[in-house]
């Protein structure tokens, strides 16, 4: 659902905060700052939730807007495809793993010197590590840690570092048996943060 906010109208305003406020904690709010016509960015931003893949062998909706995935997602974009996608965007706006206030920069470029984005191209050096970071999710999901177990300070850390180990995971190509006990190795290297030794102050 795209919502526009009509920063002139009060009652607008409470109506959009108290629903932001309702959704706070589900990460589902991916928010926007544009100069665009309302009418043309809904195009543009639709036009980027069709991605083809596998070389063209593959379709599907992407789900860019996920703010669970929409960092990630955008740290694959090729540079030709900057432009399309950021460009009718001044900021992102979102709340990350941890509840805090996350934001991206778009390119705040002229509508009249942007061409209609029809869907994205992604080849497989990009898909790769969304799939890594969907498995990393379910991973994290289903065995229900926190990042303190494994040495780090937050969610967003943690999960990165899953990502990374999911997709060398993908990589080597073992056996679904294979999958937890190669996991439990590599997360083995990052020690709980209360059995980390302190460093001695000068």
């Amino acid at each position: 659902m795209l919502l526009r906010i009509a920063l002139g109208d009060q009652a607008h305003i409470a109506a959009t905060t108290h629903l932001f406020t309702a959704v706070y904690a589900q990460f589902c709010v991916l928010a926007l700052i544009s100069r665009w016509p309302f009418d043309k960015l809904a195009v543009q931003l639709r036009g980027a939730t069709q991605a083809t893949w596998n070389k063209g062998a593959s379709s599907g909706v992407l789900r860019y807007y996920d703010t669970r995935l929409f960092r990630h997602f955008c740290e694959q974009l090729d540079p030709e495809q900057l432009a399309p996608f950021h460009g009718p965007v001044c900021r992102w706006h979102w709340i990350d793993h941890d509840g805090k206030k996350a934001s991206l920069c778009g390119l705040d470029i002229n509508p009249q010197d942007h061409s209609a984005l029809t869907g994205l191209t992604l080849n497989a050096a990009q898909v790769q590590p969304l799939h890594a970071l969907s498995a990393a999710l379910q991973w994290l999901k289903k065995n229900d840690c926190t990042p303190a177990q494994h040495g780090f300070t937050s969610h967003e850390a943690l999960i990165r570092c899953l990502t990374g180990i999911h997709l060398n995971l993908s990589r080597q190509q073992l056996e679904k048996p294979q999958h937890e006990a190669f996991i439990a190795s590599a997360l083995s290297e990052f020690p709980p943060l209360s059995l980390t030794p302190k460093k001695a102050a000068l």
